[in-house]
């Protein structure tokens, strides 16, 4: 029995050990698909900036958007761009909660 679980602690270190190359990669992979397309941190930067600021224009969302984020707009936006620059780089710099209330 002891042996058996040995083999399956060493598994799980080489896999460990992997993941960091693995991550590495995936974050390369997205660099190049995003450059192709003319994406990098500065355009969604400027497209969350873009998006609020019409948010707060429109006369039904932007009273309830306000509302909710009042005197909290920058701390948004910044995690907003985290998060999209996260999904679009696949980094996994984003350490948000997706599913917590604003």
């Amino acid at each position: 029995m002891p042996q058996k679980m040995q083999r399956i602690g060493g598994g799980m270190d080489n896999e460990l050990q992997a993941r960091p190359a693995h991550d590495v990669d995936i974050g390369n992979r997205a660099d190049e698909e995003m450059k192709a397309l003319g994406i990098d941190r500065a355009l969604i930067s400027a497209v969350v900036d873009t998006f609020y600021a019409r948010v707060l224009k429109h006369p039904e969302l932007g009273p309830v958007f306000d509302a909710r984020l009042s005197g909290r707009w920058s701390e948004h936006t910044l995690k907003m761009k985290s998060f999209w620059s996260a999904v679009a780089f696949r980094d996994g710099t984003y350490g948000g909660n997706l599913f917590r209330p604003i």
